[in-house]
């Protein structure tokens, strides 16, 4: 199709000269060009003028994910593989055994948001993603006051702080964040003056003992006893395993937008818990975890099955 700098430049000409032909074509003047050809007439041609400037592969990039969302010809952080894994861990070994442990990530910025504290100051819970997997990361006020100015989404931070794995009643959960001690952009000039050592950062290593609740309040525990006057009756009662499945949906032609952009349509239609990895290719295929989350029911099934077939669909 060509580069797409110079069709956006030439845009204007391509949908005349586009309307042109489906005048002729609607007039009987051509038989989409069948009739020039038989002819021996030379076929209609278009002049596009070169771009005086290309736009850049993050552009394009970030294009793609505001219309697919996702990455299609590359991922934004391919020319990061190296410095992260040298200067971070990534965001997978974050995990709820590492509560409390400094840690230092590294990610584009997907979004940002912004609330205002009591004392009237700003801080943020800012989202970041590497190539499988995503992560919240905290910002105080007087953090954000020096990072602020450039925590934006496509963004890429260096991010150091501690692990936290708490809810707000002091309970394990698996849902991990970052508090930010510290917040570095990594921009191209950083890039470019970095220098590799060979040496991948290791992942602190997970406590050997968490408290998985956190302790009961005197009313709590006078609560408690007041109940354990009761009669007691035994009930013998099965554990329930809970297992949240993710949908997978194979694309085999990753180059076809208009099934990518009707799968996108169909999930968020259907948002809900679960996990949706999308696998693209045929014969060599890469997996890639979408940033969203999806209802997996019939209904978000059906519907992916009449775009990608029925073996290209699976739950588990």
């Amino acid at each position: 199709l060509g580069d797409r700098s110079e069709i956006l430049f030439n845009l204007e000409t391509i949908q005349a000269f586009a309307s042109k032909l489906q005048k002729e074509t609607l007039s009987g003047q051509t038989d989409l060009f069948g009739a020039l050809v038989d002819a021996g007439i030379s076929q209609p041609t278009i002049q596009l003028q070169a771009a005086p400037a290309r736009h850049t592969d993050k552009e394009r990039l970030m294009w793609e994910r505001e219309l697919l969302g996702l990455y299609i010809s590359a991922h934004p952080l391919d020319n990061y593989d190296t410095y992260f894994s040298e200067q971070t861990v990534p965001l997978v070994e974050m995990t709820a055994g590492l509560d409390g442990k400094k840690m230092t990530i590294g990610g584009i910025v997907s979004s940002v948001r912004t609330i205002i504290t009591k004392s009237g100051t700003k801080m943020a819970f800012v989202k970041i993603e590497d190539k499988l997997s995503e992560t919240e990361v905290i910002v105080f006020p007087n953090l954000y006051e020096q990072v602020g100015s450039f925590l934006q989404q496509d963004a890429v931070i260096r991010a150091s702080g501690k692990v936290n794995a708490r809810d707000r009643d002091g309970n394990l959960v698996e849902d991990v964040k970052l508090i930010a001690d510290e917040i570095q952009l990594v921009d191209d000039e950083e890039l470019r003056r970095y220098e590799s050592h060979g040496q991948k950062m290791a992942a602190p290593k997970p406590s050997r003992r968490l408290p998985q609740n956190r302790k009961k309040t005197s009313a709590e525990t006078k609560t408690t006893a007041v109940k354990s006057k009761q009669p007691a009756v035994a009930v013998s009662l099965p554990k329930a395993e809970i297992v949240v499945q993710k949908l997978y949906v194979q694309v085999k032609q990753p180059n076809d937008q208009d099934q990518l952009i009707a799968i996108k349509k169909a999930c968020t239609e259907h948002s809900g818990l679960q996990d949706m990895v999308l696998v693209l290719g045929d014969e060599t295929k890469s997996a890639v975890k979408m940033p969203f989350k999806v209802d997996a029911n019939d209904n978000l099934v059906g519907k992916l099955v009449k775009i990608v077939g029925e073996d290209c669909v699976v739950v588990k």
